[in-house]
Formats: C-alpha cells, structure tokens, sequence
C-alpha cells in the first residue's frame, strides 16, 4: 500500500523493436543498463536520474549496434517506474505503457511514441480509428536507434499513488488483445500476483 514503509523499487518493460533486427539484445540491454543505473535510489530529483539513465541505455544499445553490422537499427521501447514511499516517477519511451488503476477506474500514464497517437493527438483520426489503424505499431521514437536521444525524451510522469492503487506496466502485447474493462476487472478483482497471471 502506497504510504506504508516499504522498500523503494524499480520496475522496467522494455519490448524490443520486432521489424529490426536484435530487437531482443537491445531490450536486454536497456533492462540492464536500467538496474545497474539505480543500485539505490538517489536522494534528489527521480526524473533527472531517470533522464539520465535512458540516455546512458541509449549510448549503449546504439554503441552495440555499431560494434555489430548485424545489429544495425536495434532499439527498444522502455518504460519504468520508480517508487519510493507513495511516489511514482515513470519515464517512457515507444509504445509500452503504464496505466494506474484507482477505485473503479484505469488510466492509462504514458503517451505512446507512435506515427497514430501523433495523428490522434493532432486531430488527424478519432481513438477508434486508431485501434484499426496499421500504422499503430509504427514508432516515432525508441531507444538506441539514433546516436542522441532528444533532449525532450524520455517522456517523465510523477504520480502521488493512494492506498489501494495499483500500477500496471505492459507492452503492445498486452494492451492491444485485452481491452481496458478487463484490463480494469482483472486488476481490481485480485491480488497483484494473481492478476498479473490472470492478464
């Protein structure tokens, strides 16, 4: 429960990019960059850590790449969390997501990195021709495909969780096949474990 004395944690997904090649060798490293970066968490400010561990990743995945001619155009989505005490700073890059569940609703955290989310954020399509749309997957943003990360990624969301909240981080292999009302009854229906095998 949020507010009760606990240990701090870090919670990662990190889904390689199918269409390239090694997508799976860049998910792992941006996983182990990640823990490596916070045997502990800071004493300051969350996000900066955050930040500067996914350019750290980034480096490193984008490094590999170049060591490797058959890893060229690797990456990766990353989305994590931090929590400390009833605090959650989560980053994000690409389309893996982070949904908060509190009483009888769920929400979804982060902002997808992808071609149709850009076109529903303008104004483009509506969130149901999204759902259909064949770009969805395609992304506009991932770690380790570019030397650089821009200077305004990862996207950062700080969150003051409540006693009962829960925390669901996933990518497209969960959210695309279980809409968001089951999404919403599994979570709320049972233990973090169950649930978790449940979805």
């Amino acid at each position: 429960s949020p507010g009760a004395p606990a240990d701090d944690f870090l919670l990662i997904v990190a889904d390689g990019m199918g269409g390239a090649p090694a997508g799976d060798v860049a998910s792992q490293i941006a996983a182990a960059t990640l823990r490596d970066a916070f045997p502990q968490l800071p004493e300051s400010d969350l996000a900066q850590a955050l930040k500067s561990a996914y350019r750290k990743a980034n480096d490193a995945i984008y490094s590999a790449s170049q060591d490797n001619p058959g890893n060229v155009g690797m990456g990766t989505t990353l989305t994590t969390a931090l929590l400390h005490g009833k605090y959650a700073t989560i980053a994000n890059i690409g389309d893996s997501r982070a949904y908060l569940l509190r009483g009888s609703g769920i929400t979804q955290i982060t902002q997808d990195h992808t071609v149709v989310a850009d076109d529903v954020a303008s104004g483009k399509i509506d969130a149901t021709q999204a759902q259909a749309d064949p770009r969805r997957n395609q992304l506009t943003h991932a770690l380790g495909t570019r030397q650089r990360l821009e200077t305004r990624l990862p996207n950062i969301f700080e969150v003051a969780l409540l006693p009962g909240d829960r925390l669901l981080l996933c990518s497209d292999g969960l959210y695309e096949v279980v809409d968001q009302v089951d999404m919403q009854r599994l979570l709320g229906a049972q233990e973090a474990d169950a649930a978790a095998i449940a979805l």
